[in-house]
């Protein structure tokens, strides 16, 4: 018998029990369910002490790796400091780097510039004397030499561009100009280059147009680089067209050639500086890639926009749109 429940019995009973079997049973089956409870309260008293036990190890282990990943986090926050001041060095190194690069293109570009148009000069007088002092193959070698020089005139003529819209000095000094003349002197000049590849220049100018914004020199640079692209880049017996129209708002002018056409993962990088396409490196080794973004840089400070649709081997078109003078009476 349970020893809680022999002790209640002789209280109650002075210490004699009654003997009859009912209540011998009945004793018992209360002893087994003291036995019983106290079995299950010895294994949850050992169940709590392994639990508790597993409970603190537990939390030390927490407390363990929170210490160790602030730790961490403080090395991680230190190293993002130290490579965030070496980035930000690093970054205005080359920041100094590209600046110095810019001004020694510009001083060089300068440089070149007096002595070429001296020897432009004097082969200008060669080429004037030509027929009457040199011999025909000499006469032939000036004309090269004028050519090569008028290349090279324009390669530091680009070159200071650049500079200049690099450097923010590139301001457009906008007066009101009369169009017409101006696109026909771009046409006039770029015409005889057509001439000589067999190109068909079409011209689809209206006989008047209204007056525009625009820096006189940099309109024709900008339009003069599209125009001469599209005839440089199409094949001979091929064409090149160029239209002008007017809206109540814009004056676009669209230059539409039927030559080489631009790749489709070349045409994101059309305008950027000393970009070529692949396909244009093969047709003309001695572009510089620098016309498309004078021409873009233009075009924007002239509050216009760009825009070009090509097909490979089938042709490109170039939109150009200028904002017209609004009337403010």
């Amino acid at each position: 018998m349970h020893h809680l429940l022999s002790r209640q019995v002789k209280k109650i009973f002075n210490g004699e029990s009654p003997s009859s079997p009912e209540f011998k049973d009945f004793l018992e089956v209360v002893s087994n369910v003291y036995n019983n409870y106290d079995k299950d309260h010895n294994f949850l008293e050992h169940s709590f002490d392994v639990s508790s036990k597993e409970f603190q190890e537990l939390n030390n282990k927490v407390l363990q790796l929170v210490e160790e990943i602030k730790i961490e986090k403080q090395s991680v926050e230190k190293k993002v400091v130290e490579r965030t001041a070496e980035l930000k060095a690093a970054n205005e190194h080359l920041v100094a780097l590209d600046k110095a690069k810019t001004e020694f293109i510009s001083v060089a570009a300068h440089q070149l510039r007096t002595p070429l148009t001296a020897i432009k000069w004097i082969v200008q007088l060669l080429h004037k004397d030509s027929e009457i002092n040199l011999k025909p193959e000499q006469a032939k070698q000036v004309v090269k030499l004028d050519e090569i020089i008028n290349k090279m005139v324009k390669l530091v003529g680009d070159i200071l561009n650049v500079s200049q819209i690099e450097e923010g000095r590139f301001g457009a000094k906008l007066k009101e100009q009369d169009i017409l003349p101006l696109l026909q002197n771009i046409l006039s000049t770029v015409e005889i280059n057509a001439q000589a590849k067999n190109i068909k220049l079409i011209k689809n100018i209206p006989p008047s147009l209204p007056a525009l914004l625009v820096d006189e020199g940099q309109f024709k640079l900008a339009l003069g680089n599209i125009v001469d692209n599209a005839v440089k880049y199409t094949q001979a017996d091929g064409q090149v067209s160029v239209a002008a129209t007017t809206t109540a708002d814009n004056l676009t002018i669209t230059v539409m050639d039927t030559g080489i056409g631009i790749l489709p993962a070349d045409q994101k990088r059309l305008f950027d500086k000393f970009f070529r396409a692949s396909n244009a490196l093969k047709h003309d080794t001695e572009g510089t890639g620098l016309g498309l973004f004078i021409a873009l840089n233009i075009i924007t400070a002239h509050n216009g926009q760009i825009t070009f649709r090509s097909e490979l081997n089938k042709g490109t078109t170039f939109i150009i749109t200028f904002p017209l003078i609004k009337d403010n009476k």
